[in-house]
């Protein structure tokens, strides 16, 4: 110990005598402590009667220590008696939870029970101890056990928890003491993570909800529409072969993607689908390799959407099926914008399993039709006004696996659009645009009274679009155009 600016710097102070005395000098040194900053440990020495306290003082301590009265002695040479004080001890032992534990509340739980015991060594005989619990910095609970000191908290809720254990009467702080967590239960599904995949099974549905899951950095956007909202499977290839997976029965508008790979952020996409045909669920079916590991994501499509998913694998095939009557962009040609036409429609479908069902949607032009075909497949649609149109047949089989094709056509009427431009005052003309099939001819006419048409204009293999105009129009009070084929 040496002495700087009036002051004392040290690093051990060791204080003798009766317990009273010992207190007095402690609350005198502690009023100083805002002011000195210094850091006080205490250890208490197995004679009750006269207790020994060590107080170890890590900063400097700028005061002098001798007008804390005759209980403080101050050693030059403590080292000794220091190292004999803390061998002879008595030293407490938390055991229960480790130190800095985190502990997780089960689902619908507001807490939990946990147990402790404190061992004292060398052991103590007939010696209580006070074991003080605080949560969140205030006291939650105090409990005196007497040998072997074992003591329980029941119903801990969510929180940061101290405690501490000292003899009972000891006016020196805790002799033991650890820190742990209580966390509320995680509301994300179990399989939140690509690192803790759920077993998938083959031939098994398996069930899980998205509701409070998340997507987690690294990880690819599913079917590149996949909203973040992601649970997991894994599936070890039991043979090489087809095998597909489908989220039938999900509550909402699934994407469903197929991966492999060591590292979520590095993943290799096998197969991923948003939608089924028109089905909002999602299918994918790929060639599997025996002993290979295959990652199964289930995504939301729409970030709003989620529930519960159902996941299946089955060792099989979706069923065949193509559509070969009409022809995927045949072309429908009417003579006016009120004609129509009826067509047939016949597919094949072939499937190893037993084929359900086939259904068909037809849309465009104002049209929504639907409805279910039974072998051979076939259906004619009628009436159908000029527009272009998407037709799509979907079969399922018995084991809930669906195919569909999809073609497109067009009805188109070979009438002209004509389109008047503009009347041009100072010149008495009207101009106009037409438009029309290439090759074609047409003839313009013109009416005053919706009865009598004249010829204007005719238009011998049309390029396709034209402007033409009329003059000396002045003299009419009213003037109606039209556009019609011509031979």
């Amino acid at each position: 110990m040496h002495e700087r600016n009036g002051g004392f710097i040290c690093s051990c102070v060791v204080l003798s005598g009766t317990h009273e005395e010992f207190e007095s000098s402690k609350r005198r040194l502690s009023r100083c402590r805002p002011r000195l900053s210094i850091s006080v440990a205490y250890a208490v020495l197995p004679s009750r009667a006269n207790p020994w306290r060590i107080i170890v003082i890590s900063q400097n301590v700028l005061m002098r220590l001798r007008r804390l009265g005759r209980a403080l002695l101050v050693l030059a040479g403590f080292t000794a008696l220091c190292n004999a004080g803390l061998a002879a001890a008595q030293d407490i032992t938390l055991s229960g939870v480790l130190e800095g534990s985190v502990i997780t509340l089960q689902p619908n739980t507001a807490g939990t029970n946990l147990a402790f015991t404190a061992a004292v060594s060398p052991p103590a005989a007939d010696t209580n101890l006070v074991f003080l619990l605080e949560r969140q910095g205030s006291v939650f609970a105090v409990r005196t056990s007497p040998p072997p000191h074992n003591v329980t908290f029941s119903n801990l809720p969510a929180g940061k928890y101290y405690l501490a254990a000292q003899f009972a009467g000891s006016a020196g702080l805790a002799d033991g003491s650890l820190s742990f967590d209580i966390r509320s239960p995680s509301l994300a599904p179990l399989n939140d993570r690509w690192a803790q995949p759920a077993l998938m099974l083959l031939n098994s549905t398996r069930v899980g909800a998205n509701t409070f899951a998340a997507s987690e950095p690294g990880e690819p956007v599913h079917a590149g529409v996949g909203s973040g909202k992601s649970i997991w499977w894994a599936w070890t290839a039991v043979s090489n072969g087809v095998f597909t997976a489908t989220t039938r029965g999900s509550a909402f508008d699934t994407v469903l993607g197929l991966y492999t790979g060591k590292n979520v952020a590095m993943l290799a996409e096998v197969a991923a689908n948003d939608d089924a045909g028109p089905y909002a669920f999602s299918q994918v079916s790929f060639n599997a390799i025996a002993g290979k590991v295959y990652y199964f994501v289930v995504d939301s499509a729409q970030p709003a959407a989620s529930g519960s998913v159902q996941l299946r694998l089955a060792a099989s095939s979706p069923p065949q099926i193509s559509i070969t009557t009409p022809s995927d962009g045949a072309l429908f040609l009417v003579n006016s914008p009120s004609g129509t036409v009826n067509t047939p429609v016949a597919a094949t479908v072939q499937d190893a399993a037993v084929v359900a069902r086939v259904d068909y949607y037809l849309d465009g032009g104002g049209v929504a039709e639907s409805g279910t075909l039974a072998a051979p497949y076939q259906v004619y649609l009628t009436n159908l006004p000029p527009a272009h149109y998407v037709l799509t047949l979907v079969a399922s089989n018995m084991t809930g696996l669906v195919s569909s094709s999809s073609i497109g056509f067009s009805i188109i009427s070979l009438a002209p659009e004509l389109m008047i431009e503009k009347y041009v005052a100072s010149l008495g003309s009207v101009e106009m645009g037409i438009t029309g099939f290439k090759g074609r001819n047409y003839i313009i006419q013109a009416s005053t009274n919706l009865d009598v048409w004249c010829g204007v204009s005719t238009l011998t293999n049309f390029a396709g679009a034209q402007k033409l105009s009329e003059t000396n129009v002045a003299r009419f009070n009213r003037r109606f155009y039209r556009a019609a084929g011509s031979p």
